[in-house]
């Protein structure tokens, strides 16, 4: 349901109406973390805030560009697709990193940084 108001919020809740959504502060968050974290060109968070889906572009300056995935120590986080050339690539262990990849990823949220930092440092 979509809730303009916040002190609509419980008369939702009452009618078992759990799945809300204020477009204001949808709009608010992703223009805050749009400014905090300009390497991310989309991003969902997730379970709480306790986890994000994101959107990073390889950078040219990376030092990942031209390495496998099974060679990244990537930390709580996993990469679920790349975006290569209008394709999309289901990665495996020895798909390599190209610059300009569009590369999503599924993260804890205390990961977020370090993990873009590996692609658009």
């Amino acid at each position: 349901a979509v809730v303009n108001q916040e002190e609509h919020v419980e008369m939702f809740k009452e009618a078992d109406i759990f799945m809300l959504e204020n477009p204001d502060m949808t709009v608010a968050s992703h223009l805050y973390f749009s400014v905090k974290r300009p390497r991310i060109k989309d991003f969902l968070t997730v379970s709480g805030g306790k986890a994000e889906i994101f959107e990073v572009v390889v950078s040219d300056k990376s030092r990942v560009v031209g390495k496998k995935l099974s060679k990244l120590r990537i930390k709580d986080g996993i990469i679920v697709a790349i975006e290569r050339n209008g394709d999309i690539i289901l990665p495996k262990g020895d798909t390599v990193i190209e610059t300009h990849d569009l590369i999503t990823v599924f993260a804890k949220a205390k990961e977020v940084e370090k993990i873009c930092s590996l692609f658009a440092p």
